[in-house]
């Protein structure tokens, strides 16, 4: 007799042999073998029946390419904190007069060309109208009032209480800065000699952070009598005695 194959409602195989004996087995589970999805899931692409039950399929997956989703961008690097350092020579002096490795988010103001005596020369003149200005404001008077001392801190005290608020003077220029304890200065012959002999390195620097580098006559806080006072050229260090009216740029040195 033939075996014959009967499929049932109920999710079952059923196989009829000899003697009329009956094998029932139930059906395979779908799920199993990937047909997992159901028609709406599979809209619009080729897809594939389960044989056991037609409501299940498998998709074919899409094989269009879509645009690949942009990496995120890295997130910025965070720069280590400057810290303190020894000044050395050629080095940014900053506003709480500390020198730094690396940039700390403050002012420069000056830059060290002295570790033995702590000086430091200002960034930039002193303030608009210290470019080419005089020696001993006009209309006061001839004092004889620095002479050569080498201190040029106490040398511009000491022309500053001279001539007091009258008009605008190199001295008074850098008097009115201050930064801490201590005001900037009208350097010395003698303190100008040494920036001199280190301004490479000076103007290296100033160049570096976007300033003017240091060139041309110089005030210094020295006079030689009630009618003239020491200018000195850098970077040749050639000095000169002039008439105190006379004009010359007034660079101020700051001790930190």
């Amino acid at each position: 007799m033939k075996k014959f194959l009967l499929l049932t409602s109920v999710g079952a195989i059923c196989f009829a042999g000899n003697a009329f004996a009956v094998d029932c087995r139930s059906l395979p589970d779908c799920e199993e073998y990937g047909y997992t999805l159901t028609a709406s899931d599979c809209a619009g692409r080729a897809s594939l029946k389960c044989p056991f039950d037609y409501s299940k399929l498998f998709c074919v997956p899409d094989t269009q390419t879509s645009e690949p989703e942009p990496e995120p961008e890295p997130e910025p690097e965070t720069p280590p904190a400057a810290s303190t350092a020894l000044c050395y020579v050629g080095a940014v002096l900053y506003s709480d007069l500390q020198c730094y490795d690396g940039t700390p988010n403050l002012e420069a103001i000056g830059v060290v060309y002295d570790v033995n005596q702590k000086l430091a020369v200002s960034v930039e003149e002193t303030a608009s109208d210290a470019h080419n200005t005089s020696w001993s404001p006009r209309g006061a008077g001839y004092k004889s009032i620095a002479g050569l001392g080498t201190d040029g801190y106490q040398n511009t005290k000491k022309i500053v209480e001279a001539f007091g608020s009258i008009g605008g003077f190199a001295a008074k220029h850098c008097y009115l800065r201050q930064y801490g304890p201590q005001s900037w200065f009208l350097p010395s012959l003698e303190q100008l000699r040494t920036l001199g002999q280190k301004l490479d390195t000076v103007n290296a620097t100033l160049q570096s952070i976007g300033k003017d580098k240091i060139d041309g006559w110089l005030w210094s806080s020295n006079e030689s009598s009630s009618t003239n006072a020491y200018a000195i050229s850098l970077p040749s260090l050639e000095y000169q005695l002039t008439k105190d009216q006379k004009q010359a740029d007034a660079r101020c040195v700051l001790i930190y």
